[in-house]
């Protein structure tokens, strides 16, 4: 993990935290179905507000 800090007028702000995850093969797969998942309910919701 990256935590990126910086100082603005004497106060130290937190601007932003990287992760790095180590996916087994399963755990893959199974994020790519959540997303997938995700996209549709997402643009189901937009193609709903647009009608």
């Amino acid at each position: 993990m990256v935590i990126m800090l910086f100082r603005v007028g004497g106060v130290l702000v937190l601007s932003g935290c990287r992760y790095r995850l180590k996916l087994t093969a399963v755990q893959v797969a199974l994020c790519g179905e959540f997303g997938n998942i995700c996209r549709v309910v997402w643009n189901t919701g937009l193609d709903q507000r647009r009608q």
